[in-house]
């Protein structure tokens, strides 16, 4: 965010990460399910190029805040964040724009008074390409929009939630490379001691979580491998399971087939008049709501059932309920429910002493390893605090030793004492996040109170959501979740710079108003 002036946009890189992986989830199930992304986008006709809703919520208070999902320092996300927000300004009569990393008025309006509009909008460009403005900066450079850009950050607990990522720092990439060599132990160990359907199964889990196996295809894996496992409280996969798997009713082959021979005989026998409302074209896989289209055949043959001869349309009705269905389903339940499937099935293995010590290993340096990289998301470190998770390493050398010994593998051992003091440390990153988080919630409620506001844009990262939109919708907030349309080109590259960026702008080193107005006036 802001580099000249009072904002800052020292927030965790955790956000950046988290983003990127939950709109990668979400545009991967919306194009292989080939669903809308959400009735509430279409009844706002937001452009479906520049955001894709994850969630909405309706509450009683007749407020509704837009919750747009960061991720910092991309360039193409700020430039859609800065059209999504004109959008909602020229349609929505959008005035108050909240946005964390700052505190107070952070407004740049008044730099719209020096050079012409072409020198700010060049200037702003490279700004934004470089990562030292955000996207709401831009438009408030660059537009004539009248709207109010205000932080609702704790000045003070954020500067201690960046303390303490700056304590983890001076020693992340040597922790980093501590647990690297511990992996790599793992994973020889692995290979050697614990079973083949283990191993499978977790090869098969990192693909997905990778990228490199489909949604489609890892729900398949995991409804083989969930073989007498009561799938009843995984009830948010249930209707994606009938839909991928045909077992609703309907014949998946016939599908396109009855579509197919009821488009054509609809496209013979009327006129473009009596087509008016329906669907003909061949359906986007990836963005168009198939579902809309399929009700609109089908509408229309019951319509017209005597001149259709009654064509069969029995799978494709089947089909359309259970779409329905996933269509309703938000997105985020769905990787919930796949998780605990996931731990559920890890749980059916059988081992022996030694494989279950390896395996709580194993999985522990994993979290471990998320935790100093600040990828954690929020459930996750919420299981840390519970004591779900155990992370003793100095106690798991002896252990090691003895198995490496006995599978007779070359591997070496990082000095297991000298992570475990900084696990203490990383998670209070965490904890002084949450608290940030807290304050963010408070200051947005008042801010839309005392501007006597019915509606607001609220900009944060991906790892605030879910607590943020639980809060204001307790609250009574209707709240509706847009995350800007993008690709994930090189996350390493992109959380390198943020971390680059973080730094230069915490240290004081980020351009004054001055600098910024003495180049769009030369």
């Amino acid at each position: 965010m802001l580099t000249i002036g009072k904002k800052l946009n020292c927030t965790k890189n955790a956000d950046q990460i988290r983003t990127q992986a939950w709109c990668g989830r979400l545009i991967l199930l919306s194009a292989l399910l080939c669903l809308p992304f959400s009735s509430f986008l279409q009844a706002l006709n937001i452009p479906e190029e520049l955001a894709q809703t994850s969630k909405h919520t309706h509450g009683p208070n007749g407020k509704t805040v837009f919750l747009i999902q960061e991720a910092h320092v991309q360039y193409e996300v700020q430039k859609k964040i800065s059209d999504l927000l004109r959008f909602l300004i020229d349609k929505e009569s959008l005035k108050l724009i909240l946005v964390e990393g700052g505190w107070g008025r952070v407004s740049l309006s008044y730099l719209r008074n020096y050079g012409t509009p072409e020198a700010r909008l060049k200037i702003a460009e490279r700004y934004l390409k470089e990562g030292k403005i955000s996207g709401e900066e831009f438009l408030d450079l660059t537009s004539k929009a009248n709207f109010n850009l205000w932080g609702v950050e704790n000045a003070d607990l954020y500067a201690n939630n960046m303390k303490a990522y700056l304590n983890i720092e001076s020693e992340q990439a040597h922790m980093v490379q501590a647990l690297n060599q511990l992996e790599h132990a793992l994973k020889l160990l692995a290979v050697k001691m614990l079973p083949e359907d283990l191993l499978e199964f977790e090869a098969k889990r990192q693909s997905f979580q990778e990228g490199e196996t489909s949604l489609i295809d890892y729900l398949k894996f995991l409804k083989s491998k969930a073989s007498g496992i009561n799938l009843e409280p995984f009830s948010s996969l249930t209707p994606v399971f009938e839909l991928i798997e045909g077992t609703a009713g309907f014949d998946l082959d016939k599908i396109e087939i009855e579509k197919k021979n009821l488009t054509n005989a609809i496209s013979k026998k009327f006129t473009r008049y009596d087509l008016s409302g329906i669907q003909l074209e061949e359906t986007n896989k990836e963005f168009r709501a198939e579902l809309q289209g399929i009700d609109s055949l089908l509408a229309f043959h019951e319509k017209y059932r005597k001149q259709l001869k009654a064509l069969p349309v029995e799978n494709l009705a089947k089909y359309a309920v259970v779409l329905k269905q996933v269509s309703e389903i938000d997105p985020e339940q769905i990787f919930q429910n796949i998780d605990l499937l996931e731990t559920e099935i890890a749980t059916t293995f059988s081992l022996t002493a030694d494989q279950a010590e390896l395996n709580h290993i194993l999985n522990a340096s994993k979290t471990i390893q998320k935790l100093f990289a600040l990828e954690l998301g929020p459930e996750e470190f919420q299981n840390i605090k519970k004591g779900a998770l155990q992370f003793e390493p100095k106690g798991w050398r002896t252990f090691l030793e003895t198995q490496i010994s006995k599978c007779s593998i070359e591997a070496s051992l990082p000095d297991l004492n000298k992570i475990e003091p900084w696990i203490s440390l990383a998670q209070n990153f965490y904890t002084s996040a949450i608290k940030r988080e807290e304050a963010l919630i408070q200051n947005t409620i008042q801010k839309i109170e005392a501007e006597h506001e019915t509606q607001a844009a609220l900009i944060v990262g991906g790892f605030h959501r879910e607590q943020i939109t639980r809060a204001l919708s307790e609250k009574g907030f209707s709240v509706i979740v847009l995350s800007p349309k993008f690709e994930v080109l090189d996350s390493k590259a992109d959380h390198d710079r943020y971390l680059k960026i973080l730094k230069y702008k915490w240290n004081g080193e980020s351009a004054a108003p001055a600098n910024f107005q003495s180049q769009i006036t030369s």
